[in-house]
């Protein structure tokens, strides 16, 4: 049946990842079909030629498609980045005549949805989250139904992405016959399947480093505070080792992978590589130090940029939860050592979890955007986005309701 199976499309500028779940009888999650390719079309988070993203991701789908048969996918959520994305946080405030008036689920519905922006023709909205409701000025509470108050306040957390980015990816995986049910910012998708109760609760800070940029969500009382992409990631590391050896980017990213290193001081300073030279035969020597010394240039700044942006969200301090790291550029050896000698606050290299049995090839961190993104399909299962604005109402009742379903273990 079409209506059983749930897929996440990840398209990131490194790879393109799609994985299809299939919900058994007992309410488990299972993952039935995983295609990842290269990906082609885009670049730094932005579409550069549609015809090759499309192609890209009717690759991956054809590689994920061999248990469930071409299509018999209902449609499937999209992974979206780049430096079109953009958050705030909105305050809307509802007047009642009586204290005695009695909240109900229309009145938080027709207040949520008032803190869509309005008159924004350069941005669609991709999420609007509820984070908590102030009811008279002074109670705080998540879920105000039910309850008495003369006056109701609700703060939103909007994400929005550029609207024409949005729509070039989209078109990417519509032209292959797949249903878009929605799109959802990666720093989201990959919170889904990395991000514990605890980290939500006592606030922390999700970032997953991914080829061109890293995505960043600050979490603060439980919910998403502030979002956005920090124009950095690991093809930049891999051009500096290239510059900096002389190497072809090819051959730099291999060093990368296999001898980078963040902390050139803990690199043994007399062991040597051979990498190759430009002219394909010629090779030559270079110290393992040397190689550490331009990718420490470039993620010290990198986590200037990324404090920065932690800053930006108007907390004054790093959350006490910490750092929670994810994504491909997360495996950069000396990256917690890094972070630790410039900044004292807890750090997490984080994998992807959520699913029971998931399979080892999925236990990566390059893999949790992905995954969160099947996590968010089967959790919003039935809802059909519209753009500009999605249908946030079922956001709402999934905030109201006291116990989220158990779908996964």
């Amino acid at each position: 049946m079409r209506d059983k199976f749930h897929t996440g499309i990840d398209i990131g500028s490194g790879y393109t990842t799609v994985i299809i779940g299939r919900v058994g009888s007992e309410g488990e999650l299972k993952i039935v079909g995983v295609g990842r390719t290269v990906t082609k079309g885009m670049n730094r988070g932005l579409v550069d030629d549609v015809a090759e993203l499309k192609e890209t991701v009717r690759l991956a789908l054809e590689n994920a498609e061999e248990y469930t048969g071409r299509g018999n996918l209902s449609g499937a959520y999209v992974g979206v980045t780049g430096q079109g994305i953009s958050s705030k946080n909105v305050m809307n405030l509802a007047l009642h005549k009586s204290e005695k008036e009695i909240i109900t689920s229309s009145m938080i519905r027709q207040l949520v949805e008032s803190c869509y922006p309005e008159n924004d023709s350069l941005n669609d909205v991709l999420h609007v989250i509820p984070v908590g409701f102030n009811l008279d000025g002074y109670n705080k509470t998540r879920n105000p139904l039910g309850l008495h108050a003369r006056t109701v306040e609700v703060e939103s957390h909007v994400v929005s992405m550029n609207s024409t980015d949005l729509r070039n990816t989209i078109k990417s995986v519509s032209s292959n016959k797949v249903m878009v049910n929605g799109a959802v910012f990666q720093g989201l998708a990959a919170a889904e399947s990395v991000i514990t109760g605890d980290e939500r609760e006592i606030g922390s800070v999700l970032i997953d480093i991914g080829e061109s940029t890293t995505d960043l969500v600050v979490f603060k009382e439980g919910s998403p505070w502030y979002s956005t992409v920090v124009p950095v990631g690991g093809n930049m590391i891999t051009r500096d080792i290239s510059a900096a050896l002389g190497v072809p980017f090819r051959a730099g990213e291999e060093i990368k992978v296999k001898y980078g290193h963040c902390m050139p001081s803990l690199v043994n300073s007399s062991e040597e590589i051979v990498v190759p030279g430009f002219q394909g035969d010629d090779k030559k020597t270079v110290l393992k130090r040397d190689i550490a010394v331009p990718i420490q240039s470039r993620m010290l700044e990198w986590l200037r940029l990324v404090t920065q942006a932690i800053s930006a969200s108007g907390l004054r301090a790093i959350p006490s939860g910490g750092l929670v790291i994810t994504g491909g550029g997360s495996r950069l050896s000396g990256l917690t050592e890094l972070i630790n000698d410039n900044l004292d606050i807890p750090i997490r290299l984080a994998y992807p979890v959520g699913i029971k049995g998931l399979p080892s090839q999925l236990q990566k961190p390059e893999y949790s955007s992905a995954v969160g993104l099947l996590l968010w399909a089967v959790k919003h299962q039935g809802e059909k986005q519209s753009y500009p604005q999605e249908n946030i109402w079922s956001q709402i009742k999934k905030i109201l309701n006291k116990k989220e379903r158990a779908i996964v273990g």
